[in-house]
Protein backbone atom coordinates (compact mmCIF):
# COMPACT_ATOMS: atom_id res chain seq x y z
CA UNK A 1 0.00 0.00 0.00
CA UNK A 2 2.93 2.44 0.61
CA UNK A 3 3.94 2.44 -3.07
CA UNK A 4 0.31 2.87 -3.94
CA UNK A 5 0.37 6.07 -1.99
CA UNK A 6 3.51 7.11 -3.21
CA UNK A 7 2.37 7.07 -6.57
CA UNK A 8 -0.64 8.75 -5.81
CA UNK A 9 0.75 11.62 -4.01
CA UNK A 10 3.35 11.87 -6.94
CA UNK A 11 0.53 12.56 -9.28
CA UNK A 12 -0.88 14.96 -7.10
CA UNK A 13 2.16 17.12 -6.46
CA UNK A 14 2.77 17.46 -10.51
CA UNK A 15 -0.88 18.35 -11.13
CA UNK A 16 -0.53 21.24 -8.17
CA UNK A 17 0.62 23.45 -10.58
CA UNK A 18 0.29 22.79 -14.24
CA UNK A 19 -2.98 22.73 -16.48
CA UNK A 20 -0.62 20.53 -19.35
CA UNK A 21 0.09 18.09 -16.51
CA UNK A 22 -3.24 17.91 -14.98
CA UNK A 23 -4.19 16.89 -18.45
CA UNK A 24 -1.48 14.43 -19.19
CA UNK A 25 -1.93 12.52 -15.53
CA UNK A 26 -5.90 12.45 -16.43
CA UNK A 27 -5.66 11.36 -19.77
CA UNK A 28 -2.82 9.03 -19.34
CA UNK A 29 -4.85 6.51 -17.01
CA UNK A 30 -4.68 8.03 -13.51
CA UNK A 31 -7.99 8.03 -13.26
CA UNK A 32 -8.65 4.68 -12.87
CA UNK A 33 -6.22 4.50 -9.92
CA UNK A 34 -8.13 6.95 -7.87
CA UNK A 35 -11.24 5.21 -8.60
CA UNK A 36 -9.34 1.58 -6.68
CA UNK A 37 -7.88 3.21 -4.29
CA UNK A 38 -11.15 5.24 -3.10
CA UNK A 39 -12.41 1.46 -2.91
CA UNK A 40 -13.63 0.85 0.80
CA UNK A 41 -11.04 -2.19 1.12
CA UNK A 42 -7.74 -0.01 0.66
CA UNK A 43 -5.60 1.34 3.34
CA UNK A 44 -6.42 4.91 4.60
CA UNK A 45 -3.49 6.60 3.53
CA UNK A 46 -4.04 5.53 -0.02
CA UNK A 47 -7.64 6.87 0.36
CA UNK A 48 -5.66 9.90 1.10
CA UNK A 49 -3.83 10.17 -1.30
CA UNK A 50 -6.33 9.36 -3.97
CA UNK A 51 -8.50 12.30 -2.40
CA UNK A 52 -4.73 14.75 -3.02
CA UNK A 53 -4.59 13.36 -6.40
CA UNK A 54 -8.84 13.87 -7.10
CA UNK A 55 -8.32 17.50 -5.81
CA UNK A 56 -5.34 18.19 -7.98
CA UNK A 57 -6.59 16.48 -11.42
CA UNK A 58 -10.27 18.64 -10.13
CA UNK A 59 -8.24 22.20 -10.54
CA UNK A 60 -9.17 22.06 -14.37
CA UNK A 61 -12.39 22.85 -15.43
CA UNK A 62 -12.03 20.36 -18.32
CA UNK A 63 -11.43 16.97 -16.22
CA UNK A 64 -14.03 17.90 -13.93
CA UNK A 65 -16.19 17.90 -17.53
CA UNK A 66 -14.66 14.73 -19.04
CA UNK A 67 -12.08 12.67 -17.18
CA UNK A 68 -13.47 13.00 -13.70
CA UNK A 69 -17.22 13.05 -14.56
CA UNK A 70 -17.02 9.94 -16.66
CA UNK A 71 -15.33 8.15 -13.67
CA UNK A 72 -18.21 8.29 -11.39
CA UNK A 73 -15.68 9.55 -8.52
CA UNK A 74 -18.23 11.27 -6.46
CA UNK A 75 -19.98 7.73 -4.28
CA UNK A 76 -16.44 6.85 -3.82
CA UNK A 77 -15.11 10.31 -2.28
CA UNK A 78 -18.03 10.66 -0.22
CA UNK A 79 -17.82 7.14 1.46
CA UNK A 80 -14.27 8.69 2.43
CA UNK A 81 -16.48 11.38 5.06
CA UNK A 82 -18.18 8.82 7.04
CA UNK A 83 -17.09 9.47 10.90
CA UNK A 84 -15.75 6.17 11.59
CA UNK A 85 -12.68 7.07 9.34
CA UNK A 86 -9.53 8.73 10.24
CA UNK A 87 -10.02 12.46 10.37
CA UNK A 88 -6.90 13.08 8.03
CA UNK A 89 -8.74 10.94 5.12
CA UNK A 90 -11.82 12.89 6.15
CA UNK A 91 -9.68 16.01 5.63
CA UNK A 92 -8.36 15.18 2.24
CA UNK A 93 -11.96 13.86 0.91
CA UNK A 94 -13.52 17.37 1.78
CA UNK A 95 -10.78 19.33 0.36
CA UNK A 96 -11.59 17.19 -2.95
CA UNK A 97 -14.90 17.59 -2.36
CA UNK A 98 -14.41 21.21 -2.11
CA UNK A 99 -13.72 21.37 -6.03
CA UNK A 100 -15.94 18.83 -7.00
CA UNK A 101 -18.26 21.36 -6.19
CA UNK A 102 -17.55 24.05 -8.20
CA UNK A 103 -20.52 25.88 -10.77
CA UNK A 104 -18.37 24.37 -13.42
CA UNK A 105 -18.56 20.87 -12.08
CA UNK A 106 -20.97 18.45 -13.48
CA UNK A 107 -20.36 16.01 -10.53
CA UNK A 108 -21.82 19.14 -8.15
CA UNK A 109 -25.43 17.56 -8.56
CA UNK A 110 -23.78 14.21 -7.33
CA UNK A 111 -22.41 15.39 -4.17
Amino acid sequence: WERQEGVLRSLALLAEHSEEMRQSIAGGGAVPLIQSALAAETHPAVQAAACTCLRGLSRSVLNLRTHLADADVAPRLLRCLRPALSRDLQAEALAAAANLLLPCSSLREQL
